[in-house]
């Protein structure tokens, strides 16, 4: 069975505040952060890949970052793209338009800024590990699994991955 999860900077929930404190598995603050400065697609993978985390990418950014792998991975052995760092296939979604489909292109201008990710069939671990990477240019980060009725705030390093896990997942 697999599942997945979207990553969004908390800044961006004004409008689903509430709803968002109703899923959350922490209290939030009492109000949403301000934005931040707009985020290139190319600097998302750059900081995912430093978070050593590994997966591919759509829509396609530029042809060194466009499939992440970890740093000590050796050349030719795919077992080092699964496990704990395992983001598997990794949305890089530039729009914000609620409620309208959008068919996203095949390249994105490494320019382009990143609104939210969503990551398929993610590693739980790999997820949070992803959500603390962006936090130095989104600020406190939401990690939703794909029903949107459990989410956590990640607003820097997680110390204890299980226990985040198992409290973001209600394990």
């Amino acid at each position: 069975m697999g599942w997945g999860a979207t990553l969004l900077p908390l800044s961006g929930m004004g409008d689903a505040w509430e709803w968002l404190a109703e899923c959350a598995v922490d209290p939030l603050p009492e109000a949403p952060p301000p934005p931040g400065a707009p985020v290139g697609a190319a600097d998302v993978l750059r900081l995912l890949r430093a978070a050593g985390l590994s997966g591919s990418t759509s829509p396609l950014v530029d042809d060194a970052l466009d499939h992440l792998r970890r740093d000590d991975a050796e050349d030719g052995d795919e077992d080092d793209a699964w496990g704990e760092t395992a983001l598997t296939c990794v949305f890089l979604i530039d729009h914000t338009e609620p409620g309208e489909y959008h068919r996203p292109p095949e390249r994105l201008d490494p320019g382009t800024p990143v609104v939210a990710i969503g990551l398929d069939k993610p590693h739980p671990h790999a997820a949070l590990r992803a959500a603390a990477a962006l936090v130095p240019v989104w600020g406190p980060t939401v990690a939703m699994e794909d029903s949107g009725c459990r989410s956590i705030v990640v607003d820097g390093p997680i110390g204890d991955l299980a226990a985040a896990t198992d409290r973001w997942l209600d394990h």
